[in-house]
This record gives structure tokens, C-alpha cells and sequence, in this order.
């Protein structure tokens, strides 16, 4: 299990997916940027799926 905050939980499974639905450089990279940090993150892979399926449908609702 991954815990977050003091109440939420979430399984591994789906942990990646979440962290990238919040994560706060979504926006700039639906933006089309690329943040430095984001070479080193774990779940850059489906981050870039997401943000290819995000506009793909039209851009993001966040």
C-alpha cells in the first residue's frame, strides 16, 4: 500500500496513476514544457501518456 496525507490510501497498482493526475507540473507540461525535474521522476512514463491522451482528447479539465 501507498499512504498518503493522514487518511488516504491507495494501493501500489494505482499509485503512478494518481501522482501523475496530481502532480503539480501536469499543467506545464499539457503547456508543452518539460520541468528538469521531471528527467528524474519515476513516472515519467505515464505521465507522457497522460499528457499525450490529455490532448489528444482536447486538453485537461484540471
Amino acid at each position: 500500500m501507498a499512504y498518503i496525507g493522514n487518511s488516504l490510501v491507495i494501493c501500489k497498482k494505482c499509485y503512478p496513476d494518481y501522482y501523475v493526475k496530481h502532480c503539480p507540473l501536469v499543467r506545464r507540461r499539457l503547456a508543452g514544457e518539460l520541468p528538469q525535474s521531471c528527467n528524474y521522476c519515476l513516472y515519467r512514463g505515464k505521465c507522457d501518456e497522460y499528457v499525450k491522451s490529455s490532448l489528444k482528447s482536447g486538453g485537461s479539465t484540471q
